[in-house]
């Protein structure tokens, strides 16, 4: 299939030169701004956002008709851009922090009425100064045109995976379907989690829409001249009419075939969009060694070997699934006899067919007995087949190989994550020892294509000594590898803080705490194999905890009727009691803050981010709550996880210098790199203040349904 050419995006107005005051913004004077002029500025003291509390603002203000497209980007180096789009009516109708490239400010919105609208530049953070360049393009809608033979069963998904070349103008119902032609929207996006009605998918992106036979059309993607549907449901067959809808009007209608399927597959977007997306039974996908380079692991398949492909337009499921509602999970194919895939021209066994989310089928077909190299792949049912893609594959891969194994040095008691990395590890099942005596696996055995993992537990009495291990797989054993087996000698370095003090609760864990001061410590050597931990005397003192090879990690609770004085700390493992480490138990100091009536909310997440919300009385008597380095701050410790689950809030809400009782209200929000771990069941959650000198208030525990705690 060959695209049609991008039309042009309708001219874009000049602007006329507007100078205006804000009511509400005090001295800021607004800066007119013309049509996609580039200005730069400086975000100072000289105005405060009346929007944001604690922010600085400049105001740009331009002219706008109902209907027009508006786009407002705002990029900084200095700070992390915020923007707010004022209407005529001086209410903000958009806000964006960073959904343009590397977290710049970005905003796309179609005007609502005409008239002055205005950018606020400000930032995400309070206080914050410095340089910026914001643009301002407004785009007059025109009337969306539909191409003649713009309706194909092929899209462009994203930068990794496409929906490869359909049928013109044949569609399914709960298809995906790829409309082309111009004028479609001055905006280029694809939905997000704000654009769904509960379950229901949006069948509509900043006013533009799609019908299939006049029946609404889910939306996934649009942009000038390509939008993404999913074709409704609907019973008819033959000939229906597609219609565009945007701000100016509808588009002409254009022709299609419904019929009940309409195959293409999903292909990947490299090498010219030929490959078919396929996965290994292990994630991996299927292609030739590199195909993606850096980004993402392939290896060719194999013959008699189980790949999953994925298509659309396959037809209908048991159970049925409304391609209006957000689907996920598993619908086989009314009847799989009528589904026939073929690779390199031979016949492959089907054995799974079904929708596992909206437009998209999974397909479990075994590879039949093929030559090396790239094979052409087609599926068929209900007399529509898909255009041929390729298929990338080999003769069985070589034994797998053990390059490393982590950890090899083992000692009695250990409980050890073992590692191992090498190559053609797929399939592996059983691990072989040159000698299992005292050694356990208790967990299942789980390999890649480069790495095998279970956990081994090492008993006390194992003879010490190098031993090796192998590993097994449907492709034969691997070469041995050693590793080292003793009784170790658990020893104590450091217990830090060296003081404790009543009603308190020290955790271990540094993964969001930046400040470092209240944090336990505890520092040793041949510590993986500690089973027991002992402090005496014990009676109000506990300690929750876990170990590694140079530490003891978890979570001391202090209570308030604990006995004072002098604590002595001892562990011990298979092969004997280390020596002891010594600590004090103190009352807290006068200066040290106390906190009541604690309350946190559940949290929130957007995107990347999780917001911490709640409120608390506390008292302090030299009045020294104040942020800053160093400066107070609030440590929350999700007590009923594991002992990594803490971080410490800061922010304005602790600028409370000269204070001696109050409230505080706070709000803190964390940015993660990956998913967070999220209770479905009621956590314990400490909460502590720490005031500027360090000193820790009481700990009051709160009980929180659905808790998040920020992890990595």
């Amino acid at each position: 299939m060959t695209c049609p050419s991008v039309s042009p995006i309708p001219a874009l107005r000049a602007f006329a030169l507007i100078a205006v005051s804000l009511a509400g913004y005090g001295q800021c004077t607004s800066v007119a701004i013309n049509n996609s002029q580039t200005l730069s500025g400086t975000l100072s003291s000289a105005c405060v956002s009346t929007h944001r509390a604690g922010r600085f603002a400049r105001l740009f203000t331009f002219n706008a008709n109902a209907t027009d497209t508006i786009s407002v980007a705002v990029n900084s180096t200095a700070f992390d851009a915020y923007a707010n789009l004022i209407a005529p009516s001086g209410l903000v109708v958009a806000s964006d922090d960073d959904s343009g490239a590397n977290h710049n400010a970005l905003i796309r919105i179609v005007a609502a009425t005409t008239g002055a609208y205005t950018a606020e530049v400000t930032s995400y953070d309070s206080g914050a100064t410095g340089g910026f360049t914001i643009i301002v393009t407004v785009a007059a809608a025109a009337l969306p045109t539909i191409s003649s033979s713009g309706i194909v069963t092929g899209a462009r998904f994203n930068d990794f995976i496409n929906l490869g070349p359909g049928f013109s103008s044949t569609i399914a119902s709960g298809s995906w379907i790829s409309l082309l032609g111009s004028n479609f929207t001055a905006i280029t996006r694809v939905w997000t989690q704000s654009d769904f009605k509960g379950t229901s998918l949006p069948l509509s992106l900043d006013g533009v829409s799609v019908k299939v036979n006049n029946k609404d059309a889910p939306i996934y993607s649009i942009s000038p001249s390509q939008i993404i549907a999913l074709a409704p449901a609907d019973s008819a067959t033959g000939s229906v009419t597609i219609t565009v809808t945007n701000p100016k009007g509808t588009s002409a209608p254009v022709q299609a075939t419904l019929q009940p399927t309409a195959p293409a597959w999903f292909v990947f977007a490299a090498q010219a969009g030929t490959f078919v997306v396929a996965e290994h039974e292990d994630g991996t996908y299927v292609g030739s060694s590199g195909l993606f380079g850096n980004s993402a692991i392939s290896a060719p398949a194999r013959s008699n070997e189980t790949i999953t492909l994925f298509c659309t337009g396959l037809g209908p499921t048991t159970p049925g699934v409304d391609p209006l509602t957000s689907f996920s999970g598993a619908a086989p194919l009314q009847s799989l006899s009528d589904l026939h895939i073929s690779i390199g021209g031979q016949p492959a066994t089907v054995s799974f067919a079904g929708l596992v989310s909206n437009g998209v089928y999974e397909i479990g077909v075994v590879v039949p007995s093929v030559s090396d190299g790239d094979q052409s792949v087609i599926a068929s049912i209900g007399g529509a087949q898909t255009k041929s893609a390729r298929l990338t594959t080999l003769t069985p891969p070589p034994p797998p190989t053990i390059t490393t194994m982590s950890p090899n040095d083992l000692v009695w008691g250990q409980t050890a994550s073992v590692q191992l990395a090498g190559t053609s590890m797929n399939g592996a099942s059983a691990v072989v020892f040159s000698d299992a005596s005292n050694l356990r696996i208790t967990s299942p055995v789980s390999a890649t294509s480069t790495s095998v993992s279970f956990t081994l537990v090492v008993d006390g009495g194992a003879v010490e000594g190098q031993r090796t291990l192998t590993i097994t797989g449907p492709n034969g054993t691997s070469n041995p590898i050693s590793f080292n087996v003793r009784a170790g000698n658990p020893a104590l370095t450091q217990f830090q803080p060296a003081i404790v003090y009543l009603d308190r609760i020290y955790t271990s864990s540094t993964v969001y705490t930046d400040n470092k001061s209240n944090l336990l410590t505890i520092t040793g050597t041949d510590l993986a194999g500690v089973q027991s931990v002992a402090v005496a005397p014990a009676s109000g003192v506990t300690l929750d905890w876990g170990s590694s090879s140079t530490r003891v990690f978890g979570q001391l609770h202090v209570g308030p009727n604990a006995d004072t004085g002098s604590h002595q700390l001892t562990v011990a493992s298979p092969s004997g009691v280390s020596n002891t480490l010594v600590f004090d138990v103190q009352p807290p100091p006068p200066a040290a803050p106390m906190i009541s009536d604690v309350k946190l909310e559940v949290p929130t997440t957007s995107g990347t981010r999780i917001t911490y919300r709640g409120s608390l009385t506390f008292t302090d008597s030299d009045g020294d709550i104040v942020s800053g380095t160093p400066g107070a701050y609030l440590r929350l410790i999700a007590t009923s996880f594991s002992t990594v689950d803490a971080f410490d809030a800061t922010g304005g809400f602790l600028d409370l210098s000269g204070k001696t009782s109050g409230t505080i209200d706070f709000t803190y929000t964390v940015s993660v790199l990956f998913l967070a771990r999220q209770s479905s069941s009621v956590t314990q959650v400490a909460v502590t203040l720490v005031d500027s000198a360090g000193n820790p208030s009481n700990s009051v525990t709160v009980s929180v349904p659905s808790w998040i705690s920020p992890v990595l």
